[in-house]
């Protein structure tokens, strides 16, 4: 083997040993730091144990009987309002009158309509803030309990979510019902 060719092969050596360390060190840099921990809560389930789906429930139904009464008072405005015009249409004495008459019951009539979907779609509004101020409060659980076990990131898990398995050893969702228990 001659001079030029035994640089040629220290120098292959000393790229294999570099390689190498930095493969050693690379995967004890690994196995110190794995990676994200992960945790996942069930929040139907935390909201169920904390009683919040009943009280929704029960204010759900308070709240429907509400805005049924305030339905019910408007259909009845609307009603008389469309009686008392119909009546003076009928006893209108030009033509010009009875068509102005007309078009304030159309304009009533359309009034009525969007008076109760407005109503109605206060229902949905409500139940909507009822579980944003749920998820509110118990936010700041989640965070305790996330730092306390030392997670990067907490994933809800359900339905809407796309998470369709964890694991037991990442689900949280006790340890926030039992923080939860404590605050609440």
């Amino acid at each position: 083997m001659t001079s030029e060719s035994k640089k040629d092969t220290r120098w292959y050596e000393l790229i294999y040993v570099v390689v190498l360390v930095l493969l050693i060190l690379g995967a004890i840099y690994s196995m110190r730091y794995p990676g994200s921990r992960v945790g996942v809560v069930y929040l139907p389930h935390v909201a169920n144990e904390l009683g919040v789906v009943t009280q929704v429930r029960e204010d759900m139904s308070g709240w429907e009987t509400e805005i049924m009464a305030k339905v019910a008072q408007a259909k009845e405005h609307y009603d008389q309002l469309s009686e008392e015009l119909t009546t003076q249409i009928a006893d209108a004495d030009d033509e010009e009158a009875a068509k102005e008459l007309k078009a304030q019951l159309v304009q009533s009539r359309q009034t009525r309509r969007m008076a109760i979907d407005r109503l109605v779609r206060q229902l949905p509004e409500r139940h909507a803030a009822a579980v944003s101020a749920f998820r509110q409060k118990l936010d700041p659980i989640v965070k305790q309990v996330a730092r306390e076990r030392r997670l990067d990131v907490v994933i809800e898990m359900g339905a809407a979510t796309g998470v369709l398995y964890a694991h037991t050893r990442v689900d949280i969702t006790k340890m926030v019902i039992a923080a939860a228990k404590k605050k609440f």
